[in-house]
């Protein structure tokens, strides 16, 4: 063993000794190597080839000699390499590294040193130094580095990541992307083909693409769903495409991946928000509506439970609610409850009209008195969003609730947001169609149904008559003067007249009848399940004496009163229209009978109805055909006898049915509007005529002219006199314009300025029929007022009731009192003469002095008088 070292040691001498002399063959071997080679002793260079002065830049001559200082970065580098080096080399013989050197020019690069000691005993005898420029190698793989470093931080940035598989579909490589950022154990795929992974998907669909992979086919954007420990179910897409070698052998797959959760999530809420809005538009009911909802938002949140409370049209307790992944008795327990602080977080965020999030129920001040309640139902965390309409008013919340303890994100915030505003659309929308179904069902001013509900109502009443043989009553009211409340108080008191009638209609009903309101001041009730007439008698004159208590409206009292038709199944129709038009026919004849009464129809109703319709139309060709006079009664002094004026009365000849009374055609007129045309035909009429008396001599002449209340509130109407004046070339004074009480016992402007303008322009106003009406006699100071006329009903009881003798006094008296000229109307008698003359009343009119009669007879009683 000794002789094997001491020959080793030996050989290793004579190796040095010919480095340093080599001999022929060795010089020319160390000059032709491929690899730059010296023999260094003592850090010095001894001896080297070509190659290695060509790597570093220097002659042969210049490195012999030299330190190898000369070629390292830096004497730091020198150093280090040194003791790194000499100690590796002395324990095993020889050390190798990649370091960068210095070339002469000063730049630097990577080489791979190799140093063999020559004796490792010995290791002053030096060492062989072997230099290959791996330089570029280097900078190749620090590019590669360079740029697998930026492509892994890019991928950390996205969503991306990489992978790879062998020909078995088995996974060798998965690296960056949303992968490693969200620390998903990326070893637990490896080694594991894609069907082996926990992945949520339809079967089919799995097969499909693992066709599609042993086909050796790429694919684009293949989505899957998977859950990973911790984690919510989340959303990926891959794409890859096969790998082939150079002698085209399968190799396996590489591609990418990314999470599109949040794609799919938005995809699905669009998805959700349209059916939602599809459910609106077909009129779904509210609760499948709010449910679905619910349900489209619950997906985008994992754990999340949603509900719906609404809040009651008091605003001040929920009414009802949705929560499809609550049980029932949750939304049954919280109906009623009172919202207000410490009502949980949806009573609480209705009464702040804020949202409100309770992170911790069991320990939240919010839910103090509900701790046990959410406990019940497992829930430990819940979030709500109040519900607001378009104008600010609070609907209801959305809540989101959660069975662990967690604050909500900004992301299930915004989904709170969405829910509240989609869900107010869905109520709003619901309350417009209850209030557009409710309109058109319903009078908007009383509340009370429709004619197309009433007769929806009354159909089904006489259907269930018919099968029990019982009766049906339809009974027809129409307020009696509530014309003269809106004509001269306005519309404002009359629609306010008008929701107390109905409320006192209401009141005399019973369980089971309908009340509907037509339009205007007509009302019609339907009685069913009736054994007779006599409950309908019975109800009507309830209706009747509730109509004729007094409305106290503004301060004022108004009287209004009724009358009423009845009509009756069987007996007097098989349906609804019949019954109404038999109940209409009823009605106009309780108001032919002095109104504030009810009648029921008989079959001479109809033919009477008939009557009244022929008469309408007839009414309305009239005026163009010429048919209509003018009549005169004289206005004289009872005194003296002398004639002072005439009143204009209408009169009507009719082709085919010859005279017909004013008393059966001005209320016809009044209620259709024509007492406007015809009413401007007499007084230009009159006043013409008047002219022509006055101009043969009568210049003291005036003339009346009756008034309805419809004249006197029509639109212009002063205007009107004043230009059939100025047509007329009269005076204002010359025409008298008489008007009833009932203009005047309700006060307003829109009957006291017209006449207030009458009066100032000179003409003269009496009222007619004085003593008749129900109001005070306040109006007298109020209104413009020249004369009053003693109602003939008063007149025909002088000498015989003492009463209307007395009245008849204090008229007389008052009007003295006021400066007011009295007339007498209905004069019949010389003792009815003598007593007015006796009691101071100046002028009178009646059949005792003249009838009415035609202008032409009137001229011969103007000279008779004269």
């Amino acid at each position: 063993m000794e002789r094997f070292a001491s020959g080793k040691a030996a050989a290793q001498a004579r190796l040095a000794g010919e480095l340093r002399s080599p001999v022929p063959e060795q010089q020319s071997i160390l000059e032709n190597a491929g690899v730059g080679i010296a023999f260094v002793k003592n850090r010095r260079i001894a001896r080297c080839n070509q190659t290695f002065a060509q790597i570093f830049g220097y002659s042969i001559e210049e490195l012999t000699g030299s330190t190898t200082n000369l070629l390292h970065q830096s004497q730091e580098a020198f150093i280090r390499l040194g003791e790194q080096a000499y100690s590796t080399i002395a324990a095993e013989g020889e050390y190798a590294v990649d370091a960068r050197y210095r070339r002469r020019c000063g730049t630097e690069f990577w080489a791979r040193s190799t140093l063999t000691a020559v004796d490792r005993a010995n290791l002053g005898l030096g060492v062989i130094w072997a230099v290959h420029d791996i330089d570029q190698r280097k900078r190749a793989e620090q590019a590669l580095a360079e740029s697998e470093d930026r492509f892994h931080r890019l991928t950390n940035l996205s969503s991306d990541w990489y992978w790879e598989q062998d020909e078995n579909f088995r996974f060798t490589s998965l690296s960056g992307g949303i992968l490693e950022r969200d620390h998903i154990n990326l070893s637990q795929a490896i080694g594991k083909t894609r069907w082996e992974l926990p992945l949520d998907i339809d079967a089919a669909e799995l097969a499909a693409h693992r066709a599609q992979l042993e086909a050796h086919q790429p694919f684009l954007e293949w989505e899957y769903r998977a859950r990973y420990p911790g984690q919510p179910m989340r959303w990926f897409s891959i794409s890859g495409e096969p790998l082939f070698d150079a002698q085209g052998q399968f190799k396996g797959y590489h591609g990418t991946g990314k999470e599109i959760t949040q794609r799919k999530l938005e995809e699905a809420l669009q998805a959700g928000q349209a059916q939602v809005l599809e459910m609106m538009a077909t009129g779904a009911p509210l609760a499948d509506v709010l449910g679905k909802l619910v349900r489209v938002i619950e997906s985008q949140s994992d754990g999340m439970i949603g509900s719906v409370l609404l809040l009651g049209e008091d605003g001040q307790h929920v009414c009802s609610g949705v929560a499809p992944g609550l049980p029932e008795e949750y939304i049954h327990a919280l109906q009623g409850a009172p919202i207000g602080e410490q009502a949980g977080s949806c009573g609480t965020a209705m009464h702040r009209r804020e949202r409100v999030v309770a992170s911790d129920i069991a320990h939240d001040p919010l839910w103090t008195g509900y701790h046990e309640f959410a406990a019940q139902f497992g829930l430990r965390a819940c979030w709500s969003t109040p519900i607001v309409s378009q104008q600010g008013r609070v609907l209801g919340t959305f809540g989101m609730y959660y069975r662990t303890v967690r604050h909500p994100t900004p992301a299930e915030m915004r989904l709170a947001d969405i829910a509240a505003r989609m869900a107010g659309i869905a109520i709003e929308r619901k309350q417009a169609e209850e209030r557009i179904g409710f309109m058109a069902h319903h009078d908007m001013l009383t509340g009370l149904p429709n004619r197309a509900l009433l007769l929806d109502r009354a159909a089904q009443a006489i259907a269930q008559a018919g099968r029990q043989g019982n009766c049906v009553a339809v009974l027809f009211i129409d307020l009696d003067y509530f014309k003269n409340i809106n004509d001269s108080l306005g519309h404002p008191v009359g629609d306010q007249v008008l929701r107390m009638a109905a409320q006192r209609l209401q009141d005399c009903l019973r369980k089971g009848d309908s009340l509907a309101r037509l339009g205007g001041d007509e009302f019609v009730i339907a009685l069913p399940a009736l054994s007779d007439s006599g409950i309908a008698a019975l109800v009507a004159q309830k209706v009747l004496d509730a109509l004729d208590m007094p409305f106290a409206v503004d301060a004022q009292e108004l009287h209004v009163g009724c009358s009423i038709g009845i009509s009756m199944f069987p007996a007097d129709g098989g349906d609804v229209d019949a019954l109404m038009r038999a109940a209409d026919t009823a009605l106009y004849h309780a108001k032919a009978k002095g109104r504030g009464n009810y009648q029921f129809f008989t079959a001479s109703l109809s033919a009477a109805a008939q009557r009244r319709l022929i008469l309408e139309n007839q009414l309305r060709q009239a005026l163009a055909r010429g048919e209509f006079s003018l009549h005169f009664q004289p206005q004289l002094d009872i005194a003296s006898g002398r004639i002072l004026s005439a009143e204009a009365l209408l009169r009507w000849q009719q082709p085919e049915r010859g005279y017909i009374s004013p008393v059966e055609f001005i209320p016809i007129a009044e209620e259709t509007g024509l007492i406007l045309p015809i009413g401007e035909w007499v007084l230009r009429e009159a006043c013409m005529q008047l002219k022509r008396w006055r101009d043969a001599g009568h210049a003291g002449m005036t003339i009346a002219v009756n008034l309805s209340v419809r004249q006197v509130l029509q639109s212009g109407f002063t205007d009107l006199v004043a230009r059939l004046l100025h047509e007329s070339g009269l005076p204002p004074s010359a025409l008298d314009l008489e008007i009833t009480e009932s203009i005047l016992m309700q006060p307003s402007e829109d009957n006291l300025a017209p006449l207030t303008r009458l009066s100032d322009m000179g003409v003269q106003l009496s009222v007619d029929d004085f003593g008749t009406g129900y109001s005070s006699l306040s109006y007298l100071k109020r209104f413009p007022i020249h004369a009053l006329k003693i109602d003939q009903c008063f007149v025909r009881g002088i000498g015989q009731d003492a009463n209307d003798m007395a009245i008849i006094a204090a008229i007389i008296a008052m009007a003295r009192s006021l400066r007011l000229k009295v007339v007498a109307e209905g004069v019949e008698t010389a003792g009815q003469a003598s007593f007015l003359k006796e009691n101071g009343c100046q002028s009178a009119q009646g059949y005792y002095f003249s009838k009415p009669v035609s202008a032409d007879a009137f001229t011969e009683l103007l000279a008779k008088s004269s």
